[in-house]
């Protein structure tokens, strides 16, 4: 959807039930991908996305697209909507590759030999701190650039770089140590003949 036209919903939402309708149709699965990827199981990820479309429908009066794009809003929306999730729950998240699997087949990704090692990937994330894994969700998955990072998470650039380094470190010696690095390793340089 080309920006204009998003902006020309966006608009019409405010007061239209079906110009929501459409701004929902269009980002639900993203939400729910990335809200499913930070969340403990599936019927959770469904209650915390519809939260974040009920803040959205609230919220909308408020949203600037002088100051961020629609996209980069909504996933602070999603962010902060997580973060309430832990909150209210004191709850810490630790994903099983079975939670993993489920929400890797909800993504549609079948590909067997790469799956193992996403899987074995995801589940040393979900042992991270929740803003490792925060910032990681959102540059590699969510394919976000630093400066869209920092607009989500509410810091400068260089402090959302900063996150990023230290999240990629801390995961490397996470890797390192269950010695899931050495297989991804050997499965690179095995790969190359």
């Amino acid at each position: 959807m080309q920006e204009q036209q998003l902006n020309r919903i966006i608009e019409q939402a405010r007061t239209s039930p079906e110009a929501f309708g459409v701004l929902y149709d269009t980002f639900q699965p993203m939400m729910f991908s990335y809200v499913a990827r930070r969340v403990s199981n599936t019927a959770d990820a469904e209650d915390v996305c519809a939260q974040v479309f009920e803040k959205l429908l609230i919220g909308l009066g408020r949203f600037d697209p002088e100051r961020a794009s629609f996209k980069t809003w909504l996933y602070k929306v999603a962010n902060n909507t997580v973060i309430d999730y832990y909150r209210e729950r004191g709850k810490t998240r630790h994903l099983s590759l079975d939670e993993a699997m489920e929400t890797y087949r909800y993504e549609g990704r079948v590909e067997v030999d790469y799956t193992r090692k996403y899987l074995q990937v995801m589940s040393l994330i979900s042992e991270l701190p929740s803003a490792h894994q925060e910032v990681l969700s959102l540059r590699f998955i969510e394919d976000m650039e630093n400066d869209e990072i920092a607009r989500v998470l509410g810091c400068s650039k260089r402090h959302a770089a900063v996150k990023l380094f230290r999240a990629l470190k801390a995961l490397r010696k996470l890797a390192a140590d269950s010695g899931v690095l050495d297989e991804i390793e050997e499965g690179v340089s095995g790969g190359r003949g």
